[in-house]
């Protein structure tokens, strides 16, 4: 089988070398941080540059001003295990959708998912995913399932966006308390 002749040998159509350091330059200069292709578009905007941004990409990554996705190290997440009991964690979430398929406007689904079961332990369809419904939403779940909303915290430490006036009056007093009730 016969092999290309010009294999592995640069290409008699590139660009001078003087060209690629002098582009290489402005990259350097001005658009380190960028990606190839927005370095490309801040190129040829302001200087009048005319590569593909595929060269340009390559000239970068040559060069080490960009590092592909495939050699860069992935980030390191710290996983979150799920809650010991049922209400330790509600996580709170709305899904804008055509829910009803026509019948009527698109709504918000608020919903309440226990962290530590997965249950779904509140639902709620309103127009907007807004603060007063998810109040409202909140104080449902609140009386339904008769829980306690407790802090335990200093004023300084613990910035709220609902301070305990607004959660008595919204809530009632009976659902806000400062210890945990005996079991």
């Amino acid at each position: 089988m016969a092999r290309k002749v010009s294999r592995g040998r640069p290409s008699n159509r590139r660009y001078s070398e003087h060209f690629r350091i002098e582009k290489l330059k402005l990259v350097r200069e001005h658009y380190s941080d960028f990606s190839p292709t927005f370095a490309l578009e801040k190129l040829t905007e302001l200087h009048n540059l005319s590569v593909s941004k595929e060269t340009l990409r390559q000239w970068m990554i040559a060069d080490g001003l960009w590092l592909p996705h495939a050699k860069r190290k992935p980030r390191i997440y710290q996983p979150r295990y799920r809650r010991d009991c049922l209400g330790e964690l509600i996580q709170i979430d709305g899904s804008h959708h055509d829910w009803f398929e026509g019948r009527s406007d698109k709504c918000c689904l608020l919903v309440f998912i226990d962290d530590a079961t997965g249950r779904l332990m509140n639902l709620r369809f309103s127009e907007t995913e807004s603060a007063f419904d998810y109040m409202l939403t909140t104080r449902e779940h609140l009386l339904y399932f008769s829980l306690y909303f407790f802090m335990k915290s200093t004023p300084e430490r613990l910035k709220l966006a609902f301070d305990s006036f607004t959660l008595h009056s919204f809530c009632g007093p009976q659902s806000i308390g400062n210890e945990i009730p005996p079991t």
